[in-house]
């Protein structure tokens, strides 16, 4: 601060004038990126309105057309004669012109299935896997009270296969007003209505769109999302969380607003309820994609404005840095000084995963980090001053016996050097801890040592880790090996990794020929028989395939042998057994 009132006041006017002026410039540069900014968040306001109010047109049609085709059919006077002929005849009753038009109509409508429900019976059904549960009675009733065709919620299915089916339903009156059959569609939402939500009138990589809904105290999500698999009926979050965009819409905060998502990124979101439905649709952009190219401008223009400053600044000082040498002389060895103390720092730094300590040529502490306090149990206020054996006090993990002095032995051998092998740190406490540990003298710019830095870390988790490791390939490769068929695992590229000793027999082919080569080099021809066929279409389809197969051996021997092929990490796994 001294020097720089100094520099002031002998710089005078050619300083303080281009100062004011870039102070000028700064605050208008400010102001104009402000503005920029404020113009790309409008833009972008309005490009996520449109794309939400786009997607609900399209659901609000889709719903709306799918009542009226399913209206449109339910007049059709087959249903009503196959319905009478059906409550007169029973099980005789002709299905074939029902039968008929409704599978044309699953082809035209993509649909899963149409049912025909009369007197709380499912009368027919194209796909004949249908049952009447409660959640079609709910929509019975709904159609019923209404008057009209209806749509259900979303139904989660997880069985035969996991899906969300929405149920369209429309009245087919029979005799009278109250004499009623339901004529009801299944329709599978991720299919019709997911491609709505997935799509994207421009490349993003975090625009999405999705429905929600409340469920009791929860937040329950309908449709997929980008970076949550799984999302539809499993991801839920307490309305308690008021950040979401989810719980905003579902508290009455509809339109555009800012909030922060599941993946805890803030967005510019828009949501709006689906008609007649508790559904709303809500899309969201992360403000840090929107705003990339603002930021990378405004960075930009502060680089060139201080690059101005900077430019100016030498320029207007050139003939006072002439005349000040010896201030030049005094920052330069202040230079030189910090960097050396940054030089002893990067090396304390580097190693923040691992504990060092760093001692005198005395061998007294003077550093230690926070992972050295973690591991030591000493704080670097206790320990400073002490000696390292003090502090850092380690013993042989076969023997027992203490270890000598640390930096005694650094500076013995004075380089770096590996200090010992299973080596025990013992903690203030008395806890013992497996630790690697390393030194290395510290030099001064004339190439004198000044001290000792020791590196050290937890060991405990590596030597567990390793140990379950050859454990269990141990008993994995003794499991193979003593199998009573032929056990082989081939690799992606179709070379050999490994064979036990009954695959070898089989084969007739030693180790050393198969290991690491492909199978066509080792078995000439085998890529043109069925059974080569068989292990890629397992291989690329991660299929199980068991089957009888030949193998003709070089010497023109057939031998005959059941194969089961399995995928597996590496590639797949063959077992084979000699039935010859």
């Amino acid at each position: 601060m001294k020097n720089l009132k100094s520099f002031l006041s002998k710089a005078g006017p050619s300083v303080l004038l281009p100062l004011i002026i870039y102070v000028i410039l700064f605050i208008n540069l400010f102001v104009y990126l402000n503005y920029q900014r404020d113009l790309i968040i409008d833009y972008k306001s309005e490009v996520i309105e449109s794309i939400t109010k786009l997607k609900l047109s399209l659901i609000d049609n889709f719903l709306t057309s799918e009542l009226t085709n399913l209206e449109d059919e339910g007049s059709h006077p087959v249903y009503k004669r196959f319905i009478t002929e059906y409550s007169r005849k029973q099980k005789t009753a002709n299905f074939d012109d029902v039968k008929k038009i409704l599978s044309d109509d699953i082809v035209k409508f993509n649909a899963e299935d149409y049912l025909i429900i009369y007197k709380d019976t499912i009368i027919f059904s194209v796909s004949q896997k249908a049952s009447l549960n409660q959640f079609l009675i709910s929509l019975i009733e709904k159609c019923k009270e209404l008057k009209k065709p209806a749509f259900s919620d979303l139904e989660k299915q997880y069985f035969p296969s996991s899906a969300i089916y929405i149920y369209f339903i429309t009245p087919i009156k029979i005799n009278s007003e109250n004499d009623l059959a339901f004529l009801i569609s299944k329709k599978d939402f991720q299919k019709l209505i997911q491609p709505i939500l997935s799509f994207k009138p421009f490349h993003s990589n975090t625009l999405e769109s999705f429905l929600v809904r409340i469920n009791y105290d929860s937040v329950e999500y309908l449709s997929n999302l980008d970076y949550y698999s799984n999302a539809p009926f499993r991801l839920k979050f307490p309305l308690t969380m008021e950040e979401l965009p989810a719980v905003k819409a579902l508290k009455g905060q509809t339109g555009l607003f800012e909030a922060t998502n599941y993946r805890g990124k803030a967005v510019l979101s828009y949501a709006q309820q689906i008609d007649n439905t508790n559904w709303f649709i809500i899309t969201n952009i992360d403000k840090d994609e929107f705003l990339r190219e603002y930021n990378q401008l405004t960075i930009l223009f502060y680089v060139l404005f201080f690059f101005l400053i900077v430019v100016g600044f030498v320029f207007v000082n050139a003939s006072y840095r002439a005349k000040e040498q010896k201030i030049y002389k005094e920052m330069y060895e202040v230079e030189k000084n910090l960097k050396q103390s940054i030089e002893k720092f990067k090396i304390t730094v580097e190693s923040l995963s691992e504990g060092v300590i760093t001692t005198d040529i005395e061998g007294n502490i003077d550093y230690m980090n926070r992972m050295a306090e973690n591991l030591t149990g000493w704080t670097l206020r206790e320990a400073k001053g002490r000696k390292l054996e003090e502090v850092y006090r380690i013993k042989n993990e076969l023997t027992g016996q203490p270890e000598l002095n640390p930096a005694q032995k650094v500076l013995k051998y004075g380089y770096v050097k590996g200090l010992a092998n299973h080596t025990i740190l013992i903690t203030k406490k008395g806890n013992e801890i497996a630790v690697a540990d390393t030194g290395a003298p510290l030099y001064d710019n004339n190439g004198e040592i000044v001290g000792v830095v020791i590196v050290f870390e937890d060991e405990t988790e590596r030597r567990i880790y390793e140990k379950l490791m050859i454990e269990s390939e141990a008993r994995f490769r003794n499991t193979l090996d003593n199998l009573i068929e032929g056990c082989q695992i081939i690799s992606y590229d179709w070379r050999y990794l490994y064979l036990n000793k009954v695959a070898l027999r089989q084969i007739k082919k030693s180790k050393e020929e198969l290991i690491g080569q492909q199978v066509w080099d080792c078995n000439p021809g085998v890529e043109r028989t069925q059974l080569f066929s068989t292990l890629v279409k397992c291989m690329n389809e991660r299929t199980v395939e068991t089957f009888e197969s030949e193998f003709q051996y070089p010497d023109g021997s057939i031998g005959y042998f059941i194969v089961t092929v399995q995928p597996v990490e590496e590639g797949i796994l063959i077992l084979t057994k000699d039935i010859t």
